[in-house]
């Protein structure tokens, strides 16, 4: 028995993912609404010499193996299981496995980002041209993180930044290997950085140059409230269930619907990195992202998950805290969930190295901290709020007990963050932008302590009944999953609202489902969306009607 306690681990656990390996290779159940079965159907090989390659007959040898399939048309997903091998240091895994995104996703990454640049042109840049500063910034954001990553690889941290880093070299590798020869999708290692901060770049933007900040104390109330819905990004939702018996967690994406090419992603990381405490990730997502965007994240080994909804910035003196020596938003929240096992381990990785884009509220659910049929430990959930150059965090468990939810929908919670935003001067004159007598925070407080079971918990993600709800107040926007091509006025009306739903629990994790999903615009009491003469660049998109199917995505 000693020599057992004496075994190589490393050893060990080699032998014991090529088992699970091989089941993969030979095929095994997925999830409903998916194929009934999946094997790995790509690999990448690795040489020192000859770097990376794809095959489609991948074995026990490669460096990254990946199930994929691109589905968008018949479910509204194009699903991704991505598996490294334990084999490779850590650099090869994350850039194999980067290397299989870009590939893979190749020709759905480069209309992806047509359709949300001709989108951000058009309706967030004034000018309709990205600034050159914009581009020096994004470039010397790069050189800082490398250059950190490469000189401080001892610091768990920027070790932790370093494999988002080498997972994105990937993608660049993988991308550039896929696209056509004639060079009419090309794209550079800045372009694709650009691309990755799609999110950050809400923000980034009028940081750089001040000219192009919005001027919210001479905006009309129509201009008001055009540029606020744009800037909504999500509704999000943390419910108890009775006695205590499950944890629901809920984000629906809000953007302009050309945005629907959507992936769902699995990861699988057998990194040898100690200060790594989740190896296997799920979100939803976009081709070629390393990130969610949307954003909601589950761990399968820690059992935590991470959501959140973005806020506005009224106070645009605030974005002259933003610099290029940061970490953007989208490699931190990767982080953190990569490298967290408590929601206060999260909050602490997550809010060094502040960036001031993608200014988000971030809901940390830590499904360890609940005792079903006993109660909820203070750390089940942790909530972060970040403007530039500040963060706010606090356990807030006990709210959400007292409450028995704890909603998200664009506008802070926390006093300092809200009076620091400029919401308070908002609130004064509309309750929209109040955080007690919004629409959206009415309609929950009415509703979601009758959820009852994970199937009311779908349908009040999914609720929208504008045209009979005193509540929406006359307004298809004024919902938890908003329709803004409904409203009544056609000068406010827009393609752009509630984009999907994606639930989940701590059950359902347990059980080894990581969330249930549903890509398109809500059709529950609604007529489904069709793009028609909507503004909506979405090149690569079916015209309509969107009726896809809820589908379970599984561990």
């Amino acid at each position: 028995m000693s020599g057992l306690l004496h075994l190589d681990t490393d050893w060990f656990r080699s032998v014991m993912w090529k088992c699970v390996l091989v089941l993969a290779l030979l095929g095994c159940a997925m999830a409903t609404g998916l194929p009934d079965s999946y094997t790995y159907n790509y690999g990448v090989t690795f040489d020192e010499v000859k770097g990376y390659n794809i095959t489609t007959t991948p074995d026990v040898d490669c460096a990254a193996f990946a199930y994929f399939e691109d589905m968008l048309d018949e479910i509204g997903w194009m699903p991704i299981r991505v598996t490294t091998n334990g084999d490779y240091n850590d650099t090869v895994q994350m850039e194999a496995a980067g290397y299989l995104e870009g590939y893979l996703y190749q020709e759905r990454i480069f209309t992806h980002q047509q359709n949300l640049w001709d989108w951000y042109l058009f309706d967030y840049v004034p000018g309709h041209v990205f600034p050159d500063s914009l581009f020096t910034y994004l470039q010397e954001n790069l050189d800082f993180i490398r250059h950190n990553v490469e000189t401080k690889p001892n610091d768990d941290y920027w070790r932790g930044v370093g494999h988002v880093l080498h997972q994105f070299d990937g993608v660049v590798l993988g991308y550039q290997a896929a696209m056509p020869e004639d060079g009419s999708q090309y794209q550079s290692e800045l372009d694709l950085w650009m691309y990755q901060s799609a999110g950050d770049l809400l923000d980034l933007v009028v940081a750089v140059e001040p000219s192009m900040r919005p001027d919210w104390s001479n905006m009309t109330p129509f201009e008001k409230d055009m540029r606020f819905a744009k800037d909504s990004h999500c509704t999000g939702l943390v419910k108890l269930a009775g006695d205590y018996s499950d944890v629901y967690v809920s984000q629906a994406a809000w953007f302009f619907y050309g945005a629907m090419t959507r992936a769902i992603k699995r990861y699988t990381y057998n990194l040898h990195d100690p200060a790594v405490k989740a190896h296997s990730m799920a979100f939803s997502s976009y081709p070629g992202f390393l990130y969610s965007f949307d954003d909601i994240l589950a761990t399968e080994d820690q059992g935590m998950m991470a959501l959140e909804t973005t806020n506005d910035i009224f106070k645009t003196e605030l974005y002259d805290n933003c610099s290029p020596e940061s970490v953007l938003t989208w490699i931190r929240s990767t982080v953190a969930m990569r490298g967290s096992s408590s929601g206060q381990e999260w909050v602490d990785i997550f809010k060094r190295y502040n960036s001031g884009s993608y200014n988000n509220q971030w809901q940390v659910i830590d499904t360890k901290r609940l005792l079903p049929g006993v109660g909820a430990q203070p750390g089940l959930l942790t909530v972060l709020e970040q403007i530039p150059g500040y963060t706010h965090d606090a356990d807030l468990t006990d709210v959400l007990v007292e409450q028995t939810y704890f909603p998200s929908f664009n506008i802070p919670y926390f006093t300092d963050i809200f009076d620091m935003s400029g919401y308070a001067e908002e609130a004064a004159d509309d309750f929209t932008w109040s955080y007690e007598d919004n629409p959206r925070a009415q309609i929950f407080r009415r509703d979601a302590p009758g959820v009852k079971t994970f199937d009311d918990f779908k349908t009040i993600m999914r609720y929208n009944k504008w045209q009979t709800d005193e509540l929406s107040f006359g307004d298809s926007g004024n919902a938890p999953a908003s329709r803004y091509d409904l409203r009544e006025d056609a000068a406010h009306r827009m393609g752009f609202g509630a984009l999907d739903a994606k639930c989940t629990s701590k059950n359902k994790i347990t059980e080894g489902i990581a969330f249930e999903a549903i890509s398109s615009p809500t059709y529950d009491d609604q007529v489904p969306m069709t793009f028609g003469e909507l503004y909506s660049p979405h090149r690569g998109l079916m015209e309509g009607p969107y009726t896809h199917p809820w589908i379970t995505w599984e561990w």
